[in-house]
């Protein structure tokens, strides 16, 4: 295979992809660098990046022990249920969100080179192919991440006021857990930035085979004009979707530990968040409980909103490369391609048939169909987790 990791030195004349994609994914980055999410330096050896991701970590970790530990849970609720919920959620928020920061960070410097053979891979292609869009993509890109973390942001700002609101309006005599519950919501509005880099990096795979799907479906391969000087282009995009392939490959690897704990938390959020939620009737639908109400609701919808991205754009990504394949197989109806692309046209296919470019992991699969499972498991949960409580009443 030809070694599509090395940055062409001929590439400059067109327009410099390093420079444009750094500059595309440098508010991405820096938002996660923040939050300890992309705990690695980009252009340098700076170790700043690591050092915020485990102090956030530690701190986290610490938090959790003492939510433990401590007796923060408000003792004047009746239920028995809420008590023990309550302090399990104070804990969960601490330790997940830890695990999330520490299953990058102990990848170290491989996080970073993901990022620069990506981009060599999407410099190749471009070297191909010549797209003149690429630009323009970057520029949507851009904008897209700018949208996003401005949503975000918009979102934990909404959600504080809120907060802050009920925390005010407290009475005295439990105003002795406002700093548990302020921790706990900057955590919880931290977490919401999960999710950038993911969205980064699936944005860049679907574009690139986006990218080799067109050099196929434009014509260049055509029966009137497949000749055997074009043998070598067969083989350049061959080789191009595999070098795509690998990467993905490689980003599953190195972020598995990241979907899996994330995933997970957005399950146990959504059932933590939809149990307080259904505590609205018991507070005779007060104004500060129709206030936490719409809090648990956004809390749960914004988050959501994290996940159904991802798996939207592992779910393109999955079609693009089953339309990549239906590409090939009009090519190998042609009778004057040579044996050995033949065959190696026949070795991907088999190898990708059932097996499509997919963001997933050695549990589940990033797709459409992992929101509604959530959802479905969830509600099962909340069910039998208020039947409980229902049960301490009898």
């Amino acid at each position: 295979m030809k070694a599509l990791w090395v940055t062409p030195p001929d590439l400059p004349r067109f327009f410099n992809v390093r420079r444009l994609i750094y500059h595309t994914a440098n508010l991405n980055i820096l938002v996660s660098q923040i939050f300890g999410y992309f705990p690695v330096s980009v252009k340098s050896t700076s170790h700043i990046p690591q050092i915020i991701s485990i102090v956030i970590s530690v701190t986290s970790l610490m938090l959790a022990l003492w939510a433990l530990m401590s007796t923060r849970v408000d003792t004047s609720h009746p239920s028995g249920t809420f008590k023990s919920v309550a302090t399990a959620w104070m804990t969960f928020i601490f330790i997940m969100q830890s695990i999330s920061r520490l299953s990058l960070l102990v990848h170290g410097r491989k996080l970073r080179d993901l990022l620069d053979s990506s981009i060599s891979t999407v410099e190749q292609i471009i070297q191909f192919q010549g797209f003149p869009d690429f630009p323009q993509f970057c520029a949507k890109l851009r904008n897209r991440s700018v949208k996003l973390v401005s949503f975000y942001a918009l979102s934990a700002i909404v959600i504080s006021l809120l907060q802050l609101r009920n925390i005010l309006w407290t009475e005295s005599n439990r105003r002795r857990n406002i700093l548990s519950d302020i921790l706990m919501s900057i955590m919880t509005h931290v977490s919401l930035f999960s999710f950038l880099s993911l969205e980064f990096f699936c944005q860049i795979y679907n574009y690139c085979l986006t990218c080799v799907t067109a050099s196929i479906g434009k014509g260049t391969f055509s029966k009137k004009n497949l000749a055997l000087e074009k043998f070598n282009d067969i083989n350049v995009v061959l080789d191009c979707f595999n070098a795509l392939a690998d990467q993905v490959q490689q980003f599953n690897a190195i972020y598995e530990g990241k979907m899996v704990v994330d995933v997970f938390y957005y399950f146990t959020l959504c059932i933590f968040r939809g149990y307080f939620a259904t505590q609205l009737g018991s507070e005779c639908c007060s104004v500060t409980s129709l206030v936490y109400f719409v809090i648990h609701l956004m809390s749960i919808c914004i988050m959501g909103y994290g996940v159904w991205s991802i798996a939207s754009l592992s779910t393109k990504l999955g079609e693009g490369s089953g339309r990549f394949f239906r590409e090939l197989a009009n090519i190998s109806t042609v009778g004057v391609l040579d044996k050995g692309i033949m065959l190696k046209l026949q070795l991907m296919t088999t190898h990708f048939t059932g097996n499509p470019l997919q963001i997933k992991t050695r549990l589940f699969a990033f797709n459409l169909y992992l929101p509604v499972s959530i959802m479905g498991a969830v509600t099962t949960y909340l069910v039998i987790i208020v039947q409980f409580q229902q049960s301490e009443k009898v």
